[in-house]
């Protein structure tokens, strides 16, 4: 019983031990494949006629600071009308962006569209009521 252990430790020995170095050795006499570099293509040579050229990157707009924006910027931004930048004049100032939502001036549905183009700077009007 026991030698026959012992046979079977080596016969699992042996495979793993051959394994590693057989694959080694296939992969050696393996002729070696050919290392391609992808060309560099410039995407106004490589458009042929009809095929559609790729979109131009279109530039964010600067975001509006909620803060001192006048209702006219605001109404500027996407998914703004001038409804909602008049509520958010009226509510002035804002620690940050996101009391837009908290203070019920947008919906969060809104806020989502309208986040990205949107700041809050610190007032410094005078007419800025102090913080306690």
């Amino acid at each position: 019983m026991q030698s026959r252990a012992i046979h079977l430790f080596l016969t699992v020995a042996t495979l793993a031990l051959a394994s590693p170095s057989a694959m080694a050795a296939a992969e050696a006499s393996a002729p070696a494949k050919p290392v391609v570099a992808p060309l560099a293509r410039s995407p106004d040579t490589t458009a042929k006629e009809g095929q559609a050229k790729p979109a131009p990157k279109k530039n964010k707009p600067k975001p509006v600071d909620i803060n001192n924006a006048s209702v006219e910027q605001l109404a500027k931004v996407p998914g703004l009308d001038k409804a909602h930048a008049m509520k958010i004049v009226a509510h002035r100032p804002y620690p940050t962006r996101a009391w837009l939502v908290t203070q019920g001036i947008l919906s969060e549905t809104k806020y989502a569209e309208v986040k990205d183009y949107l700041v809050a700077t610190p007032n410094t009007s005078p007419r800025a009521p102090a913080t306690k």
